[in-house]
């Protein structure tokens, strides 16, 4: 099983190596990242970016994905496993367990020691190998609790049975946040009590997302056009978005980079915008979309722990208006451009926000994205390999350039 079984992503392992140079050496540890799939998403592309951050520093890097399913380019040296077992296992959740623990135990026994673990992947079939689970690390990449509030009321006894095993799965276990918000809500809205639970921002490379920013991409609209990069699903909250935009006076174009979707172009159609919203699809480099974008724009009512999107537009110079949603936003649009968050479900305030972000010439001070940094993130993950706990830095200077 495994359609590709240890191959280096864009070249061979030898050569991989061979490129760290005097930078670092393999003795430094080998780390795993484990995650259901590699479909266009957040928590991948942060998987992503953690796993290339690795390999730059001179650690040998594997990634497991469960599921055959790869929207992203695997950035080169990331040396890629995949499982993808066949339907009637994983339908069987007995024997799909059996199965990952024979992989893993192969996993370790040909590509081991590894000195990290990091997953995205939170089963609650225990398949890991003893010496894997003990460097075990699961990412939280959401607010879990969103979901469980938006029942309490109607549905008390499923919003209870939600929580327990959000907090079963996360209690005693090895965590890491995205952010301050994320980390706070699973702490005390569902009372997970864990082994251990660091804060770590998702790595950004700046250099890098403005380097691929200057791609040329002829199918960017030459009209103005607002951005929104997101998955169509509840949360994201397109009906909100179109019913902000249908408002908007400005002659812009409203573009989504998200897969085509049948019940997408209903909604688009229902809210008469079939002439004014472009559905670009999944880009496998948003960057020049966001640089070319006059503004971008987060509609999320909750689900979001820290939305990257932002963060990138930010990087490529670009203004953000998001909704306030319960975490991640308000960390990232602090000082003066906290002035473009606007409360979540207010279709009328995000078309106001919108208008005035339009209208506006917005600077966006590099400066206080630093704690995003390649940089700054990637040394907390070396102290999370080396010690089990990361030192938070108490203030973080400077930005990749």
């Amino acid at each position: 099983m495994g359609v590709r079984e240890g191959q280096a992503a864009g070249r061979d392992q030898s050569t991989a190596e061979s490129d760290s140079g005097g930078m670092a050496q393999r003795d430094k540890g080998k780390i795993l990242l484990i995650t259901p799939t590699l479909a266009g998403g957040g928590a991948e592309r942060v998987l992503l970016n953690v796993g290339e951050g690795f390999v730059e520093l001179g650690h040998e890097v594997h990634v497991v994905t469960i599921k055959n399913q790869i929207d992203f380019v695997v950035p080169d040296g990331l040396i890629l496993h995949v499982v993808d077992p066949p339907e009637w296992v994983t339908k069987h959740k007995i024997v799909q367990t059996l199965v990952l623990k024979v992989y893993f135990r192969r996993l370790l026994r040909t590509c081991g020691p590894f000195a990290l673990v990091l997953s995205n992947y939170q089963s609650r079939a225990n398949f890991l190998p003893k010496a894997m689970a003990d460097r075990l690390f699961f990412w939280i990449h959401s607010d879990y609790w969103s979901d469980i509030a938006a029942i309490v009321e109607t549905a008390p006894r499923r919003a209870q049975r939600l929580r327990q095993r959000i907090t079963d799965f996360f209690n005693n276990r090895n965590l890491i946040a995205v952010s301050e918000g994320a980390k706070r809500s699973l702490l005390e809205n569902n009372q997970v009590a864990p082994r251990q639970m660091a804060v770590i921002y998702n790595p950004l490379d700046f250099a890098r997302i403005r380097s691929l920013a200057q791609q040329s991409i002829p199918e960017i609209p030459t009209e103005p056009y607002i951005l929104h990069v997101a998955r169509f699903e509840p949360n994201k909250r397109h009906d909100l978005l179109f019913e902000a935009f249908a408002g908007v006076a400005a002659p812009v174009k409203l573009v989504l980079l998200t897969k085509h979707n049948a019940e997408l172009d209903q909604l688009i159609r229902a809210h008469g915008l079939a002439d004014r919203v472009v559905v670009a699809g999944f880009q496998k480099n948003p960057y020049p979309w966001m640089q070319q974008a006059k503004i971008s724009v987060l509609s999320s009512d909750s689900g979001e722990a820290l939305p990257t999107v932002l963060i990138e537009s930010l990087v490529c110079g670009t203004p953000v208006v998001s909704a306030d949603c319960p975490y991640g936003p308000n960390e990232i649009l602090t000082g003066p451009l906290a002035r473009w968050l606007v409360p979540v479900n207010d279709a009328a305030a995000l078309r106001a926000k919108i208008e005035e972000a339009l209208a506006s010439e917005i600077v966006v001070d590099q400066e206080t994205l630093a704690k995003f940094s390649h940089d700054v993130v990637m040394r907390q993950y070396v102290g999370l390999m080396r010690f089990g706990l990361v030192r938070q830095p108490a203030r973080e200077q400077g930005a990749s350039a």
